[in-house]
Protein backbone atom coordinates (compact mmCIF):
# COMPACT_ATOMS: atom_id res chain seq x y z
CA UNK A 1 0.00 0.00 0.00
CA UNK A 2 1.32 3.44 -0.93
CA UNK A 3 2.68 5.37 2.07
CA UNK A 4 0.11 8.18 1.76
CA UNK A 5 -2.74 5.73 1.32
CA UNK A 6 -1.48 3.67 4.27
CA UNK A 7 -1.23 6.72 6.55
CA UNK A 8 -4.74 7.88 5.65
CA UNK A 9 -6.14 4.39 6.22
CA UNK A 10 -4.44 4.09 9.64
CA UNK A 11 -5.60 7.56 10.63
CA UNK A 12 -9.24 7.08 9.66
CA UNK A 13 -9.63 3.48 10.78
CA UNK A 14 -8.85 4.62 14.31
CA UNK A 15 -11.59 7.27 14.14
CA UNK A 16 -14.40 5.88 11.98
CA UNK A 17 -16.64 2.93 12.78
CA UNK A 18 -18.16 2.49 9.31
CA UNK A 19 -21.21 3.86 7.51
CA UNK A 20 -20.08 7.49 7.57
CA UNK A 21 -20.14 9.97 4.69
CA UNK A 22 -17.02 12.10 4.23
CA UNK A 23 -17.58 15.63 2.92
CA UNK A 24 -14.27 16.68 1.35
CA UNK A 25 -13.20 20.27 0.95
CA UNK A 26 -11.96 20.20 -2.65
CA UNK A 27 -10.06 23.18 -4.08
CA UNK A 28 -8.39 21.26 -6.91
CA UNK A 29 -4.89 21.76 -5.52
CA UNK A 30 -2.46 18.87 -5.06
CA UNK A 31 -3.43 18.30 -1.40
CA UNK A 32 -7.18 18.08 -1.95
CA UNK A 33 -6.77 16.07 -5.18
CA UNK A 34 -4.68 13.53 -3.25
CA UNK A 35 -7.17 13.40 -0.37
CA UNK A 36 -10.19 12.87 -2.61
CA UNK A 37 -8.40 10.25 -4.74
CA UNK A 38 -7.20 8.31 -1.67
CA UNK A 39 -10.61 8.38 0.02
CA UNK A 40 -12.33 7.04 -3.09
CA UNK A 41 -9.78 4.20 -3.23
CA UNK A 42 -10.36 3.42 0.46
CA UNK A 43 -14.15 3.71 0.38
CA UNK A 44 -14.74 -0.04 0.67
CA UNK A 45 -11.82 -0.68 3.08
CA UNK A 46 -13.14 1.97 5.47
CA UNK A 47 -16.81 0.94 4.90
CA UNK A 48 -17.77 4.51 4.01
CA UNK A 49 -21.35 5.26 3.01
CA UNK A 50 -20.16 7.87 0.52
CA UNK A 51 -17.49 10.42 -0.38
CA UNK A 52 -18.71 13.79 -1.68
CA UNK A 53 -16.83 16.95 -2.60
CA UNK A 54 -17.50 20.63 -1.91
CA UNK A 55 -15.79 23.35 -3.95
CA UNK A 56 -15.80 27.00 -2.88
CA UNK A 57 -15.47 29.83 -5.40
CA UNK A 58 -14.24 32.85 -3.42
CA UNK A 59 -14.47 35.17 -6.45
CA UNK A 60 -11.03 36.58 -5.67
CA UNK A 61 -8.97 35.50 -8.70
CA UNK A 62 -11.17 36.18 -11.72
CA UNK A 63 -10.52 33.75 -14.58
CA UNK A 64 -8.33 31.59 -12.37
CA UNK A 65 -11.24 30.97 -10.01
CA UNK A 66 -13.40 29.92 -12.97
CA UNK A 67 -10.59 27.62 -14.16
CA UNK A 68 -10.37 25.95 -10.74
CA UNK A 69 -14.11 25.46 -10.61
CA UNK A 70 -14.16 23.79 -14.04
CA UNK A 71 -11.19 21.61 -13.13
CA UNK A 72 -12.85 20.49 -9.88
CA UNK A 73 -16.08 19.59 -11.68
CA UNK A 74 -14.23 17.65 -14.41
CA UNK A 75 -12.01 15.75 -11.96
CA UNK A 76 -14.95 14.72 -9.77
CA UNK A 77 -16.86 13.49 -12.81
CA UNK A 78 -13.87 11.40 -13.89
CA UNK A 79 -13.53 9.63 -10.55
CA UNK A 80 -17.28 9.31 -9.95
CA UNK A 81 -17.67 11.72 -7.04
CA UNK A 82 -20.63 14.09 -6.67
CA UNK A 83 -19.66 17.70 -6.01
CA UNK A 84 -21.47 20.81 -4.80
CA UNK A 85 -20.21 24.30 -5.64
CA UNK A 86 -20.70 27.34 -3.38
CA UNK A 87 -19.93 30.87 -4.57
CA UNK A 88 -19.18 33.75 -2.20
CA UNK A 89 -18.01 37.30 -2.82
CA UNK A 90 -15.42 37.05 -0.06
CA UNK A 91 -13.97 40.53 -0.64
CA UNK A 92 -17.38 42.17 -0.24
CA UNK A 93 -18.20 40.07 2.82
CA UNK A 94 -14.86 40.93 4.43
CA UNK A 95 -15.41 44.65 3.88
CA UNK A 96 -18.97 44.47 5.20
CA UNK A 97 -17.96 42.64 8.38
CA UNK A 98 -14.64 44.43 8.89
CA UNK A 99 -12.59 41.24 8.70
CA UNK A 100 -9.57 40.04 6.72
CA UNK A 101 -9.85 38.04 3.52
CA UNK A 102 -8.23 34.96 5.10
CA UNK A 103 -10.58 34.94 8.07
CA UNK A 104 -13.67 35.54 5.94
CA UNK A 105 -12.65 32.89 3.40
CA UNK A 106 -12.19 30.33 6.13
CA UNK A 107 -15.56 31.15 7.68
CA UNK A 108 -17.49 30.73 4.44
CA UNK A 109 -15.67 27.49 3.60
CA UNK A 110 -16.58 25.80 6.84
CA UNK A 111 -20.09 27.21 6.67
CA UNK A 112 -20.52 25.47 3.31
CA UNK A 113 -18.85 22.23 4.45
CA UNK A 114 -21.09 21.97 7.49
CA UNK A 115 -24.19 22.85 5.48
CA UNK A 116 -23.54 19.86 3.20
CA UNK A 117 -22.57 17.56 6.08
CA UNK A 118 -25.86 18.37 7.82
CA UNK A 119 -27.77 16.76 4.95
CA UNK A 120 -26.36 13.32 5.82
CA UNK A 121 -27.26 11.17 8.81
CA UNK A 122 -23.66 10.47 9.84
CA UNK A 123 -21.04 12.69 8.23
CA UNK A 124 -17.61 14.16 8.81
CA UNK A 125 -15.95 17.07 7.04
CA UNK A 126 -12.48 16.15 5.75
CA UNK A 127 -9.91 18.81 4.83
CA UNK A 128 -6.50 18.32 3.22
CA UNK A 129 -4.21 19.84 5.86
CA UNK A 130 -0.72 18.31 5.88
CA UNK A 131 2.30 18.10 8.18
CA UNK A 132 3.67 21.23 6.52
CA UNK A 133 0.40 23.10 7.16
CA UNK A 134 0.62 22.12 10.82
CA UNK A 135 4.17 23.48 11.12
CA UNK A 136 3.07 26.76 9.53
CA UNK A 137 0.13 26.99 11.94
CA UNK A 138 2.39 26.47 14.98
CA UNK A 139 4.63 29.33 13.83
CA UNK A 140 1.62 31.52 13.06
CA UNK A 141 0.26 30.95 16.56
CA UNK A 142 3.68 31.71 18.06
CA UNK A 143 3.89 34.99 16.15
CA UNK A 144 0.47 36.02 17.42
CA UNK A 145 1.30 35.07 20.99
CA UNK A 146 -0.12 31.78 22.19
CA UNK A 147 -0.05 29.50 25.20
CA UNK A 148 0.55 25.78 25.22
CA UNK A 149 -2.81 25.13 23.56
CA UNK A 150 -1.77 27.16 20.52
CA UNK A 151 1.38 25.05 20.14
CA UNK A 152 -0.83 22.05 19.42
CA UNK A 153 -1.34 23.40 15.91
CA UNK A 154 -4.02 21.70 13.82
CA UNK A 155 -5.92 18.91 15.60
CA UNK A 156 -6.45 15.61 13.78
CA UNK A 157 -10.11 15.63 14.87
CA UNK A 158 -12.35 18.31 16.30
CA UNK A 159 -16.08 17.69 16.54
CA UNK A 160 -17.10 16.56 13.02
CA UNK A 161 -13.90 17.80 11.36
CA UNK A 162 -11.12 15.41 10.25
CA UNK A 163 -7.65 16.00 8.77
CA UNK A 164 -6.73 12.63 7.20
CA UNK A 165 -3.48 13.92 5.61
CA UNK A 166 -2.07 15.43 8.78
CA UNK A 167 0.70 12.81 9.01
CA UNK A 168 1.70 13.33 5.35
CA UNK A 169 4.26 15.87 4.14
CA UNK A 170 3.80 18.14 1.15
CA UNK A 171 6.62 16.26 -0.59
CA UNK A 172 4.76 12.97 -0.11
CA UNK A 173 1.64 14.55 -1.59
CA UNK A 174 3.53 15.69 -4.68
CA UNK A 175 5.05 12.22 -5.09
CA UNK A 176 1.59 10.62 -4.82
CA UNK A 177 0.25 12.87 -7.59
CA UNK A 178 3.21 12.00 -9.83
CA UNK A 179 2.94 8.26 -9.24
CA UNK A 180 -0.81 8.26 -9.96
CA UNK A 181 -0.68 10.76 -12.86
CA UNK A 182 -3.08 13.06 -11.03
CA UNK A 183 -3.59 16.57 -12.44
CA UNK A 184 -4.07 19.52 -10.12
CA UNK A 185 -4.24 23.30 -10.24
CA UNK A 186 -2.01 25.86 -8.56
CA UNK A 187 -3.58 28.76 -6.70
CA UNK A 188 -1.56 31.88 -7.54
CA UNK A 189 -2.59 33.48 -4.22
CA UNK A 190 -0.45 30.86 -2.43
CA UNK A 191 2.63 32.83 -3.53
CA UNK A 192 1.25 36.18 -2.36
CA UNK A 193 3.41 37.10 0.64
CA UNK A 194 0.99 39.80 1.75
CA UNK A 195 -0.74 36.91 3.54
CA UNK A 196 0.90 35.98 6.85
CA UNK A 197 0.79 32.22 6.23
CA UNK A 198 2.49 32.64 2.86
CA UNK A 199 5.29 34.70 4.40
CA UNK A 200 5.86 31.88 6.87
CA UNK A 201 5.77 29.28 4.08
CA UNK A 202 8.03 31.07 1.59
CA UNK A 203 10.33 33.11 3.80
CA UNK A 204 10.48 32.02 7.42
CA UNK A 205 10.45 28.22 7.08
CA UNK A 206 13.11 28.16 4.34
CA UNK A 207 15.33 30.37 6.51
CA UNK A 208 14.76 28.08 9.50
CA UNK A 209 15.68 25.12 7.31
CA UNK A 210 19.18 26.58 6.92
CA UNK A 211 19.57 26.02 10.67
CA UNK A 212 17.78 22.66 10.78
CA UNK A 213 16.84 20.89 7.56
CA UNK A 214 14.21 18.95 9.54
CA UNK A 215 12.43 22.09 10.78
CA UNK A 216 9.01 20.81 9.66
CA UNK A 217 9.45 17.60 11.61
CA UNK A 218 10.79 19.50 14.64
CA UNK A 219 7.76 21.81 14.71
CA UNK A 220 5.44 18.83 14.44
CA UNK A 221 7.20 17.14 17.36
CA UNK A 222 6.66 20.33 19.36
CA UNK A 223 3.00 20.23 18.33
CA UNK A 224 2.71 16.60 19.43
CA UNK A 225 4.38 17.29 22.81
CA UNK A 226 2.07 20.30 23.36
CA UNK A 227 -0.95 18.11 22.62
CA UNK A 228 0.18 15.50 25.13
CA UNK A 229 0.91 18.15 27.76
CA UNK A 230 -2.45 19.82 27.17
CA UNK A 231 -4.26 16.50 27.43
CA UNK A 232 -2.53 15.80 30.76
CA UNK A 233 -3.26 19.26 32.12
CA UNK A 234 -6.91 19.08 31.13
CA UNK A 235 -7.26 15.72 32.87
CA UNK A 236 -5.74 17.29 36.00
CA UNK A 237 -8.13 20.22 35.77
CA UNK A 238 -11.06 17.81 35.36
CA UNK A 239 -9.93 15.93 38.47
CA UNK A 240 -9.35 19.02 40.61
CA UNK A 241 -12.33 21.04 39.46
CA UNK A 242 -14.80 18.75 41.19
CA UNK A 243 -13.12 19.60 44.51
CA UNK A 244 -13.60 23.35 44.14
CA UNK A 245 -17.23 23.52 42.96
CA UNK A 246 -19.71 24.27 45.72
CA UNK A 247 -23.45 23.63 45.81
CA UNK A 248 -24.15 27.29 44.98
CA UNK A 249 -23.76 28.31 41.33
CA UNK A 250 -20.90 30.73 40.84
CA UNK A 251 -19.32 29.96 44.23
CA UNK A 252 -16.07 27.98 44.44
CA UNK A 253 -13.80 26.77 47.23
CA UNK A 254 -10.71 28.91 47.42
CA UNK A 255 -8.15 26.80 49.32
CA UNK A 256 -7.85 23.88 46.83
CA UNK A 257 -6.94 26.41 44.14
CA UNK A 258 -4.42 28.24 46.32
CA UNK A 259 -2.62 24.94 46.97
CA UNK A 260 -1.87 24.39 43.28
CA UNK A 261 1.01 25.50 41.08
CA UNK A 262 0.31 28.97 39.58
CA UNK A 263 -0.15 27.47 36.11
CA UNK A 264 -2.79 25.05 37.38
CA UNK A 265 -4.38 27.89 39.35
CA UNK A 266 -4.90 29.77 36.09
CA UNK A 267 -6.42 26.72 34.40
CA UNK A 268 -8.80 26.11 37.30
CA UNK A 269 -9.85 29.75 37.37
CA UNK A 270 -10.35 29.67 33.62
CA UNK A 271 -12.54 26.58 33.98
CA UNK A 272 -14.50 28.33 36.74
CA UNK A 273 -15.15 31.29 34.47
CA UNK A 274 -16.12 29.01 31.58
CA UNK A 275 -18.67 27.28 33.80
CA UNK A 276 -20.38 30.66 34.11
CA UNK A 277 -20.16 31.40 30.38
CA UNK A 278 -17.28 33.87 30.73
CA UNK A 279 -14.26 33.87 28.41
CA UNK A 280 -11.06 35.15 30.01
CA UNK A 281 -7.66 36.16 28.63
CA UNK A 282 -4.18 36.12 30.16
CA UNK A 283 -4.65 39.54 31.75
CA UNK A 284 -7.88 38.58 33.53
CA UNK A 285 -6.46 35.22 34.66
CA UNK A 286 -3.41 36.94 36.13
CA UNK A 287 -5.64 39.33 38.08
CA UNK A 288 -7.94 36.49 39.22
CA UNK A 289 -4.96 34.46 40.41
CA UNK A 290 -3.71 37.42 42.43
CA UNK A 291 -7.14 37.88 44.00
CA UNK A 292 -7.71 34.22 44.84
CA UNK A 293 -4.44 34.21 46.77
CA UNK A 294 -4.52 37.68 48.33
CA UNK A 295 -8.18 38.75 48.15
CA UNK A 296 -9.91 41.45 46.15
CA UNK A 297 -12.18 41.88 43.13
CA UNK A 298 -11.67 41.81 39.36
CA UNK A 299 -13.93 43.03 36.56
CA UNK A 300 -14.42 40.33 33.91
CA UNK A 301 -15.68 40.49 30.31
CA UNK A 302 -19.43 40.81 29.89
CA UNK A 303 -19.72 42.85 33.11
CA UNK A 304 -19.16 39.77 35.25
CA UNK A 305 -17.13 40.12 38.44
CA UNK A 306 -14.69 37.92 40.33
CA UNK A 307 -14.39 38.40 44.08
CA UNK A 308 -13.15 36.55 47.13
CA UNK A 309 -14.82 36.29 50.51
CA UNK A 310 -13.58 34.02 53.28
CA UNK A 311 -13.13 30.45 52.07
CA UNK A 312 -14.84 31.10 48.73
CA UNK A 313 -14.35 32.95 45.50
CA UNK A 314 -17.30 34.01 43.37
CA UNK A 315 -17.97 34.71 39.72
CA UNK A 316 -20.97 36.99 39.70
CA UNK A 317 -23.30 37.78 36.81
CA UNK A 318 -23.89 41.47 35.98
CA UNK A 319 -27.12 41.41 37.99
CA UNK A 320 -25.47 39.79 41.02
CA UNK A 321 -22.38 41.97 40.84
CA UNK A 322 -24.15 45.31 40.79
CA UNK A 323 -24.36 47.07 44.15
CA UNK A 324 -27.89 48.04 45.13
CA UNK A 325 -29.24 51.51 44.61
CA UNK A 326 -28.43 53.41 47.81
CA UNK A 327 -29.42 56.86 49.14
CA UNK A 328 -26.54 59.31 48.75
CA UNK A 329 -26.75 62.45 50.90
CA UNK A 330 -24.79 65.66 50.61
CA UNK A 331 -21.72 65.66 52.83
CA UNK A 332 -21.37 61.89 53.09
CA UNK A 333 -18.88 59.55 51.43
CA UNK A 334 -20.02 56.34 49.74
CA UNK A 335 -17.75 53.57 48.42
CA UNK A 336 -18.62 52.24 45.00
CA UNK A 337 -16.51 49.38 43.59
CA UNK A 338 -12.85 50.43 43.95
CA UNK A 339 -13.48 54.12 44.64
CA UNK A 340 -15.20 56.28 47.23
CA UNK A 341 -17.27 59.33 46.25
CA UNK A 342 -18.48 62.43 48.07
CA UNK A 343 -21.40 64.76 47.34
CA UNK A 344 -21.08 68.45 48.10
CA UNK A 345 -23.12 71.57 47.35
CA UNK A 346 -21.44 74.83 46.39
CA UNK A 347 -22.56 78.20 45.05
CA UNK A 348 -22.62 79.02 41.36
CA UNK A 349 -19.68 81.38 41.92
CA UNK A 350 -17.59 78.65 43.56
CA UNK A 351 -18.49 76.27 40.73
CA UNK A 352 -17.36 78.79 38.11
CA UNK A 353 -14.06 79.21 39.96
CA UNK A 354 -13.56 75.44 39.93
CA UNK A 355 -14.44 75.42 36.25
CA UNK A 356 -11.68 77.94 35.52
CA UNK A 357 -9.18 75.59 37.16
CA UNK A 358 -10.49 72.36 35.61
CA UNK A 359 -12.90 72.39 32.67
CA UNK A 360 -13.89 68.77 33.35
CA UNK A 361 -15.73 69.70 36.56
CA UNK A 362 -18.89 70.29 34.51
CA UNK A 363 -19.01 66.52 33.75
CA UNK A 364 -19.76 65.84 37.43
CA UNK A 365 -22.01 68.75 38.37
CA UNK A 366 -25.70 69.67 38.14
CA UNK A 367 -28.27 72.17 39.45
CA UNK A 368 -29.01 71.04 43.00
CA UNK A 369 -32.31 72.90 43.24
CA UNK A 370 -33.74 71.12 40.17
CA UNK A 371 -33.40 67.68 41.78
CA UNK A 372 -36.64 65.95 42.83
CA UNK A 373 -36.64 63.90 46.01
CA UNK A 374 -33.78 61.79 47.37
CA UNK A 375 -30.55 61.33 45.44
CA UNK A 376 -29.50 57.69 44.98
CA UNK A 377 -26.32 56.05 43.65
CA UNK A 378 -26.32 52.95 41.47
CA UNK A 379 -24.80 51.20 38.46
CA UNK A 380 -26.38 51.34 35.03
CA UNK A 381 -29.09 48.84 34.13
CA UNK A 382 -30.29 47.62 30.74
CA UNK A 383 -32.30 50.28 28.92
CA UNK A 384 -30.89 53.23 30.89
CA UNK A 385 -31.13 56.49 28.94
CA UNK A 386 -30.99 60.23 29.65
CA UNK A 387 -30.79 63.59 27.86
CA UNK A 388 -27.16 64.77 28.04
CA UNK A 389 -27.17 68.50 28.79
CA UNK A 390 -26.73 70.70 25.74
CA UNK A 391 -26.94 67.89 23.17
CA UNK A 392 -30.66 68.07 22.37
CA UNK A 393 -31.23 64.33 22.21
CA UNK A 394 -31.95 61.30 24.33
CA UNK A 395 -29.12 58.78 24.47
CA UNK A 396 -28.89 55.30 25.96
CA UNK A 397 -25.97 54.73 28.31
CA UNK A 398 -24.94 51.78 26.15
CA UNK A 399 -24.52 54.07 23.15
CA UNK A 400 -22.86 56.77 25.25
CA UNK A 401 -20.29 54.32 26.62
CA UNK A 402 -19.67 52.93 23.14
CA UNK A 403 -18.98 56.45 21.87
CA UNK A 404 -16.60 57.21 24.72
CA UNK A 405 -14.89 53.80 24.34
CA UNK A 406 -15.59 52.60 27.88
CA UNK A 407 -14.65 48.91 28.10
CA UNK A 408 -17.71 46.68 28.68
CA UNK A 409 -16.23 45.26 31.89
CA UNK A 410 -15.77 48.80 33.30
CA UNK A 411 -19.23 50.16 32.59
CA UNK A 412 -20.90 48.86 35.74
CA UNK A 413 -18.31 50.75 37.81
CA UNK A 414 -19.39 54.19 36.56
CA UNK A 415 -21.56 55.88 39.23
CA UNK A 416 -25.05 56.90 38.19
CA UNK A 417 -26.88 59.51 40.28
CA UNK A 418 -30.68 59.45 40.17
CA UNK A 419 -33.62 61.24 41.71
CA UNK A 420 -37.27 60.21 41.72
CA UNK A 421 -37.61 61.23 38.05
CA UNK A 422 -34.63 59.26 36.75
CA UNK A 423 -30.98 59.83 35.96
CA UNK A 424 -29.55 63.20 36.89
CA UNK A 425 -25.83 62.57 36.42
CA UNK A 426 -23.51 60.00 34.83
CA UNK A 427 -20.08 60.33 36.41
CA UNK A 428 -17.49 61.85 34.03
CA UNK A 429 -20.14 62.09 31.28
CA UNK A 430 -22.33 64.99 32.38
CA UNK A 431 -25.78 65.68 33.75
CA UNK A 432 -29.32 65.41 32.37
CA UNK A 433 -30.80 68.43 30.58
CA UNK A 434 -33.47 68.95 33.26
CA UNK A 435 -30.81 69.59 35.95
CA UNK A 436 -28.40 71.47 33.71
CA UNK A 437 -26.52 74.39 35.22
CA UNK A 438 -27.69 77.78 33.88
CA UNK A 439 -27.28 81.44 34.79
CA UNK A 440 -30.31 81.02 37.04
CA UNK A 441 -28.67 78.25 39.05
CA UNK A 442 -27.97 79.14 42.66
CA UNK A 443 -26.58 75.91 44.11
CA UNK A 444 -24.49 73.29 42.33
CA UNK A 445 -24.24 69.63 43.30
CA UNK A 446 -20.72 68.22 42.77
CA UNK A 447 -19.77 64.53 42.67
CA UNK A 448 -16.09 64.05 43.56
CA UNK A 449 -13.81 61.14 44.30
CA UNK A 450 -12.89 61.14 47.96
CA UNK A 451 -9.11 61.48 48.12
CA UNK A 452 -8.80 60.10 51.65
Amino acid sequence: MNSVRKKVYETLSSVLSGGETLVVGFSGGADSVTLLHVLVSLKEDLHLADVVAVHIDHQLRGEESARDRLFAQTFCQQIGVSMQVFTYDVKALAQKEGKGLEETGREVRYQAFNEVAATFEDAYVATAHTTDDNAETVLLHLCRGCGIRGLQGIPLKRDNLLRPLLSCTRAEIETYCQENNLPFVNDSSNTDVSYARNRIRHRILPEMATINSATIQALNRLSSHASEATSFLESEVDRLFSSIVSAEKGRFYRQPVCEQHPFLQSLLLERSAQSMGVTTDDYHLSQMRHCVNDGGTVSLPGEYHFKTSGEYYYILSPEEALPPSVPFSVGETTCFFDNCYRLSVISLEEYEQKLNICKLVFQNACDYDMISGVVTLRSRVDGDAFRPAGRGCTKTLKKLFNETKILPEKRAQIPILCDENGIILVADHGCDERVNITKATQRVLILEKDKE
